[in-house]
């Protein structure tokens, strides 16, 4: 949240103020004139220590913040440098908003301190940085160390070897569980994954060599709608997510003669995988695939493989800005805060973890959890303070993509004095382009910044726009730019 100058520094604020007034009718030769004149230390007179007590202080002008009177002129500079920063700071950022649409927004600040705001409070359509928020309510309602996980389960335990009866491979909801053939086919070699491997090997680990029955997929942790109705047709036909299940292997795609699809049973797929890797292991299966609920004394587990704690999946979500594991950790939200594995309840859950954190704002709007439905409203105000109250380190800020070196900004910032400085989700639809984050600003401070930019009437995204988009991170660089403390150093 917000914080502001306290009642405790009012006099000497007041004073700087006046100070201010002076200072900023001259420009910086008349200021330097000034000082160097003794004219700035007879107007800070009134605030000056009695001679006797200044006998007793060191002869530098800075003097020692724990004994430094606080109705003291050595505490002016200090006061005033951040003025100067703030007004340049606001030049520059007023410059860049006047070049973009009507529908941007920007919040700046340092320490949850307001730095700069514009429209920093009115409704955008955030895109991917929705999944910030999403990433919020997983890392406070499942906790960054919770597993999910999947499991095989029977009604009866082996016998010499042999499972009688039908089995039931039990999805947990993990996003990121898929198998070594397809990270083969292109996923990215830094991605984190949960081996479908292990669960085959686990079977084999048990001693079981054959399964009477047969492997049934229970995907009903979750309900079965494969995207979100109000996406456009065209986020099925590109894979953007889904299909959205509680079991998925793959990202719920098959190989069909070379080209990979999605499934239209995520469930039946995850277990003709499952076959696969256990008829190489010598293990036999004598019914086919299926897809139905596990009995409520199908509890024998055979074998079970946990996903990677949720603090690195919210982080690889983060990082690749990937929809389909947003949109199972929005479903997973709903099915432990409802006991419903829907969008609709993953949306509310959302909403409930900003309420608990005394982050939420009246203007959100939360329809899905990975920002592709338009008709999700974030401000920039609330992205900065979830970020805020996470901090530029831990799972959050750890997750954000670094400027020409990671995820979705690999080939952003490249050449830019920000590169490797700025730690920012992006976002990206048609007529959005987003960017929230941290920017380090070498031996000063990190600061928090969102720009959300909405265009007018639907005019797609250019790269020119992404491009001054990204000189937001390069003006807080800047920070703090003003006077020099000797400068402003009472005589």
């Amino acid at each position: 949240m917000r914080r502001f100058l306290g009642l405790a520094a009012l006099p000497v604020a007041l004073a700087a103020t006046s100070l201010w007034c002076l200072v900023q009718a001259i420009d910086a030769d008349q200021e330097a004139d000034l000082a160097s004149s003794g004219l700035v230390g007879v107007g800070l007179n009134i605030l000056a220590e009695p001679a006797a007590a200044a006998q007793d202080q060191p002869s530098t002008a800075t003097g020692d913040p724990a004994t430094t009177p606080l109705l003291s002129a050595r505490r002016i500079p200090d006061l005033l440098v951040q003025p100067v920063a703030r007004r340049n700071l606001a030049a520059r950022l007023d410059a860049f908003v006047e070049g973009n649409p009507a529908g941007t927004c920007i919040a700046v600040t340092d320490a949850g301190v307001d730095l700069y705001g514009s429209k920093a409070d009115e409704p955008m359509m955030p895109a991917s940085t929705e999944k910030i928020l999403t990433a919020h309510a997983a890392l406070s309602t499942l906790g960054p160390d919770t597993h999910m996980e999947t499991t095989l389960v029977s009604r009866t335990a082996p016998t010499g070897g042999t499972v009688e009866g039908d089995v039931w491979l039990v999805g947990g909801g993990d996003p990121l569980l898929n198998t070594e053939r397809y990270r083969s086919r292109g996923k990215e070699a830094d991605q984190i994954h949960t081996d479908l491997t292990a669960l085959a090997d686990a079977v084999v680990a048990a001693g079981i060599n054959r399964i009477e029955g047969t492997i049934v997929g229970d995907e009903t942790r979750y309900d079965d709608q494969r995207v979100v109705p109000s996406w456009p047709s065209r986020f099925v036909s590109q894979n953007q997510a889904g299909p959205l299940s509680a079991l998925t292997v793959d990202d719920g795609l098959f190989n069909d003669d070379g080209i990979l699809r999605r499934s239209p049973e995520p469930a039946a797929t995850a277990v003709d995988a499952l076959l696969d890797l256990l008829t190489e292991r010598g293990v036999s299966v004598n019914g086919a695939e299926r897809v139905g609920d596990a009995p409520d004394d199908a509890t024998t587990v055979l074998a079970s493989v946990m996903s990677r704690p949720i603090g690195e999946v919210v982080g690889q979500m983060l990082t690749f800005s990937d929809n389909t594991t947003a949109e199972l950790l929005n479903k997973e939200l709903g099915f432990r805060t409802s006991g419903l594995g829907t969008t609709a309840s993953g949306s509310e859950a959302i909403g409930a973890a900003l309420a608990q954190s005394d982050l939420d704002r009246a203007e959100r709007v939360t329809v899905d959890g990975s920002g592709l439905d338009a008709g999700n409203r974030v401000t920039c105000d609330l992205l900065v303070d979830v970020l805020d109250a996470h901090g530029p380190s831990g799972p959050m800020a750890e997750g954000l993509p670094v400027g020409a070196q990671s995820g979705t900004l690999t080939e952003r910032f490249v050449g830019s004095p920000a590169a490797g400085l700025v730690r920012a989700k992006t976002g990206t639809l048609r007529d959005v382009t987003a960017l929230a984050g941290f920017v380090e600003v070498p031996d000063t401070d990190v600061l928090t910044f969102a720009v959300l930019v909405n265009t007018d009437d639907g005019v797609l995204v250019d790269d020119a726009t992404k491009r001054r988009q990204e000189q937001v991170a390069e003006i807080l660089l800047t920070w703090p730019e003003g006077p020099e403390r000797s400068q402003l150093v009472p005589r």
